[in-house]
């Protein structure tokens, strides 16, 4: 578990030195995304950590965490994409 904690939490400050980098770079608003997103990602890394009983029977923190990784994913992905054709434009 303290393993997984790691790698996650040093994969996100990645992500988020990438990000402020890019910002700083492009000056434009777009490339801080990924932080805010890191961020998200980091609070929802929380519930991975804490540990309580299922509300109602049905949802545990396992689920939880699931539920709150759903959206910052497709956001991340949408920035990759904006990213890459960014670079494509900024080559061609």
């Amino acid at each position: 578990m303290a393993a997984n904690v790691a790698v996650g939490a040093v994969t996100n400050l990645l992500w988020m030195y990438f990000s402020m980098q890019h910002y700083r770079r492009l000056q434009q608003l777009w490339a801080a995304i990924s932080e805010l997103i890191g961020m998200w990602v980091a609070m929802a890394m929380s519930l991975g950590l804490l540990d309580f009983p299922p509300i109602a029977d049905a949802l545990d923190v396992h689920a939880l965490w699931h539920a709150a990784m759903v959206a910052p994913m497709v956001w991340r992905y949408q920035f990759l994409v904006g990213d890459a054709k960014k670079d494509m434009e900024y080559d061609g």
